[in-house]
């Protein structure tokens, strides 16, 4: 699995956090068929801002939490784009409580707006070593 973000560029504990990803060429991920050069499948861009906005509910609970994506609504994305490219994921809490938290994530790519989930619910489990594979 490729990690959500490489650097954090911004974090307000139960606000938003905003964080940066390089999807270079050699990364291995693409979608080459009929196409001349590999691109980035959008479902790697939706896993981008949902490990984002769950890595800030992890952290924004003190660790208390560990946050399990159960919805997600009105999913916007660009045309495929070609691997070597630096994306900019902002994503935000709007509302929260101990049994699950609503939020939403944007991605930018060059200062675009090139992908965005307008809802994202996560489940809360109570974080414990039990709870881990």
């Amino acid at each position: 699995m490729l990690s959500c973000y490489d650097r954090i560029l911004r974090l307000e504990k139960g606000e938003f956090i905003e964080c940066e990803k390089y999807f270079t060429s050699s990364m291995g991920v693409g979608i080459t068929a009929f196409l001349p050069s590999p691109v980035v499948p959008p479902t790697v861009l939706v896993e981008t801002m949902i490990q984002a906005l769950g890595w800030l509910i992890c952290y924004s609970s003190d660790y208390e939490w560990l946050p399990v994506p159960c919805l997600i609504e009105n999913v916007t994305l660009s045309p495929l784009l070609r691997n070597g490219f630096q994306a900019r994921i902002h994503a935000e809490i709007i509302s929260s409580c101990k049994r699950d938290t609503l939020g939403k994530a944007v991605l930018f790519v060059e200062g675009e707006r090139t992908a965005g989930i307008e809802r994202i619910i996560y489940n809360h489990l109570p974080y414990s070593e039990s709870t881990l594979p």
